[in-house]
């Protein structure tokens, strides 16, 4: 599993440098490309944030749930909450 992990991570490195270095190909370096990449990146930055944020703080509670009915009422709603934040993020 933490090989698959390692690779995955390395593809998703990979592919942010060739994404990044095919817009600069295709719209040049300058002060328009500067203001894309900063306004694409403060989103993905506030989104990664609330994630690490969001697994940081649900998982233990998972881990910590005994009984099953009580684990599957909580997964259900983190379901319904990731896919409400999902949505805010695609939107906004």
């Amino acid at each position: 599993m933490t090989y698959l992990i390692t690779i995955l991570t390395a593809f998703g490195s990979l592919t942010g440098f060739i994404i990044q270095a095919l817009l600069a190909r295709q719209f040049g370096i300058g002060n328009d490309m500067d203001l894309y990449l900063l306004a694409l990146s403060i989103p993905l930055f506030g989104a990664a944030v609330f994630a690490t944020a969001y697994s940081f703080s649900i998982v233990p509670q998972l881990v910590g749930i005994e009984d099953e009915k009580e684990r599957i009422k909580l997964n259900q709603g983190v379901i319904i909450f990731s896919s409400l934040i999902g949505v805010l993020f695609f939107f906004v």
